[in-house]
């Protein structure tokens, strides 16, 4: 929930698990996993809606799980900051706005199987942050950052130096 969420980021806590035997395959006989835990969201919790982004489902089912999050976490994060209680049907809310957008991200390593005209933009890592910029109309700063495991700090530090 939101706030188990904001209670685990104040007090610095991870919620690492095991990882499910059944989530990986293993690349030799007799090799284990390459990991023993991580952070697990289910599928639940990725489910995107779409068409109040004005996505079609062809395109949906080609993004990475990775710019469906920053679309949803991102608009919430504009409303929660707006002040307002509008619904995602309003997204036009903040066409126009000089807002900017800042994503540190990396390869997912998430493949789509099947082959679509949307497969080069729902893998691209260029692509997330516009993806949000363009779904709402804004206007500001756009970056997608991957910059290993500093993607997260320097698309912040991006953001100050911006502000």
């Amino acid at each position: 929930t939101p706030s188990e969420l904001r209670s685990l980021s104040m007090r610095a806590l991870a919620v690492n698990t095991d990882v499910p035997l059944a989530r990986w395959a293993t690349p030799t006989p007799g090799a284990g996993p390459s990991a023993a835990y991580g952070s697990f969201m289910t599928s639940e919790q990725l489910s995107l809606d779409h068409g109040a982004f004005g996505i079609s489902l062809a395109e949906a089912r080609s993004m990475d799980p990775q710019q469906s999050l920053v679309l949803s976490v991102g608009y919430g994060a504009l409303i929660k900051g707006s002040g307002s209680s509008y619904s995602i049907n309003s997204r036009s809310t903040f066409t126009n706005s000089n807002v900017g957008v800042f994503v540190g991200v990396e390869p997912s390593g998430l493949e789509k199987k099947e082959a679509s005209v949307f497969s080069a933009s729902g893998g691209a890592l260029s692509v997330t942050a516009g993806r949000l910029s363009f779904s709402l109309g804004l206007v500001g700063p756009c970056y997608s950052i991957d910059a290993a495991c500093a993607s997260s700090l320097a698309a912040l530090h991006a953001c100050v130096t911006t502000l």
